[in-house]
């Protein structure tokens, strides 16, 4: 298993939150991306790992739904990436390019691309498996891990 380790990201401020007030929230993205500053730990996961954080959770709506607390939420911005995580995942995993804006314990599973794909490209999943992915699980904290 390769650990990213712990990443400080640091500004002056905090951003304004417009996240979901349900206690920790785990997130499902297409990549590894920083939302927002404090400390992150990230590691890789297998596929058999995602399932079990996913088997009992139910996936909710931003825009349509009321948060329920033990649910997972889609920023995956791209129907085909979407569509292949629903297949890997069995799990339906929907399409939504929201800003998410962490809170303390929030987790972010991502499917994260071995390689970067060209340009503007938007792939189907033959292209996806392709290029190769694995799944990483990110943690924030906003304050310094004990």
């Amino acid at each position: 298993m390769v650990s990213c380790g712990v990443i400080l990201i640091s500004s002056g401020e905090r951003p304004g939150s417009h996240r979901i007030t349900n206690p920790i929230m785990l997130y499902i993205m297409s990549t590894t991306i920083v939302t927002g500053y404090g400390w992150w730990h990230c590691r890789q996961i297998t596929l058999n790992d995602c399932k079990a954080m996913l088997a009992e959770k139910a996936a909710y709506d931003l825009f349509d739904d009321d948060p329920i607390e033990g649910a997972y939420f889609s920023v995956v911005g791209h129907d085909s990436t979407a569509q292949m995580m629903s297949d890997l995942l069995q799990v339906p995993i929907r399409c939504c390019r929201h800003t998410v804006h962490p809170a303390d314990g929030d987790q972010f599973l991502c499917f994260k691309l071995k390689e970067r794909p060209p340009e503007g490209m938007i792939l189907s999943a033959d292209q996806l498996n392709t290029l190769g992915y694995e799944w990483v699980l990110m943690t924030y904290s906003a304050e310094k891990p004990a």
